[in-house]
């Protein structure tokens, strides 16, 4: 009885290990999508002069995507997926830097030329 459990919690380790493994090699995947659009973003809001083009093409372009990374990364979390203890301080150092450019975009921003 013994020896059949053990091969049973087994069997379902290794039956479970490949969609694991999958989720996390998909979450590793979105965050280096993340970490590249907030890359272009605190590109964006070190920007001098900030141009109303440069903001117009970031509501376009950027923001969408960056509402959709955060969307899949929800959406891998809400599937049962635990981040391990490096994913999660690799998202919250994304996170952080995202909100960190955020603030600077936003004082970059009501000095945004027309013209340039």
């Amino acid at each position: 009885m013994k020896t059949l459990l053990s091969l049973l919690a087994l069997s379902l380790t290794l039956a479970h290990a490949p969609i694991v493994s999958a989720d996390s090699a998909a979450y590793d995947r979105t965050l280096d999508t993340l970490d590249a659009m907030v890359k272009e973003y605190e590109k964006l809001a070190t920007k001098t002069p900030l141009c109303l083009f440069d903001v117009n093409s970031a509501n376009i372009n950027l923001i969408p995507r960056l509402s959709q990374m955060n969307n899949d990364t929800q959406a891998l979390q809400a599937s049962g997926y635990q981040l391990g203890p490096v994913q999660l301080q690799r998202y919250l150092g994304i996170t952080g830097r995202m909100q960190k450019a955020m603030m600077q975009f936003g004082t970059q921003i009501k000095d945004a030329k027309m013209d340039c």
